[in-house]
């Protein structure tokens, strides 16, 4: 299954969007989100913008593609786990082909 979120974060306390070693990243933290309610490593994609150290509020469009999900999934409970600072705003089920690039 895959699913296409829209999300909104402040970007004061992030090092950027992508994943970097021992620095706190939006995608970071919503990759540590999505383990924490499946227990799968789910890697986040996002659209291709580029989000530089920041010190401003985002939005972005990501693409998670999930193995076998044991249980129905629901922004709220996304947002229930992920930081303050991070929201999710939509989340849709879309094609398996579907990329957020």
């Amino acid at each position: 299954m895959r699913l296409l979120a829209i999300i909104e974060y402040d970007g004061t306390d992030f090092e950027g969007f992508q994943v970097q070693a021992r620095k706190r990243t939006v995608q970071g933290e919503l990759e540590r989100a999505l383990h924490h309610i499946t227990g799968e490593k789910i890697r986040v994609i996002g659209a291709g913008e580029r989000t530089p150290a920041c010190t401003r509020p985002g939005k972005a469009r990501i693409s998670i593609r999930f193995g076998i999900v044991r249980q129905k999934f629901y922004s709220a409970r996304l947002n229930a786990v992920l930081p303050n600072d991070i929201a999710v705003r939509i989340l849709v089920q879309v094609s398996n082909d579907f990329s957020a690039r």
